[in-house]
């Protein structure tokens, strides 16, 4: 925790800007993903993203008013970028245009928070008033379709 003190204090003291982005875009499987779309001009048909983890160890994690949203802003976000920046790259390719969403419908759940739910201590449970499961359907505006699990 010191050296993120002094991290901190260093940054205050200097005119740099200190920003944190988690970023699926940046992965080495979505930058040669990206790359055979640039040079073949591929069709995107459909893809499917998914991020499967307990969240943040914050304990604010799951009260909405502090975190800014549920796990589709805290996880959901992070496969929806890499599709959306695919999406983007394939219609500069063959197009000349980013390809956009067209319709984007959403469903979202509190499994751990059922009557029924079986609690054996391997999951996060202490979600306040968040989701902690959801499903995100987008289609693109030539009529493809993507969607996002988290």
């Amino acid at each position: 925790m010191t050296g993120t003190i002094e991290l901190l204090e260093a940054v205050r003291a200097s005119s740099v800007m200190l920003g944190y982005a988690e970023n699926f875009v940046y992965a080495p499987s979505v930058q040669k993903e990206r790359e055979i779309v640039e040079k073949s001009r591929a069709q995107i048909l459909r893809m499917a993203g998914e991020e499967s983890h307990s969240g943040s160890h914050s304990p604010v994690y799951g009260i909405w008013s502090v975190q800014g949203g549920g796990s589709l802003i805290a996880k959901g976000c992070h496969p929806l970028g890499a599709i959306l920046y695919l999406k983007r790259t394939e219609g500069l390719a063959r197009l000349g245009k980013p390809l956009r969403p067209a319709s984007v419908s959403a469903r979202t759940h509190s499994i751990t928070r059922i009557a029924g739910f079986d609690d054996r201590g391997f999951l996060r449970t202490k979600y306040q008033d968040t989701e902690d499961y959801g499903f995100l359907h987008v289609k693109f505006e030539e009529g493809t379709v993507e969607d996002v699990t988290w």
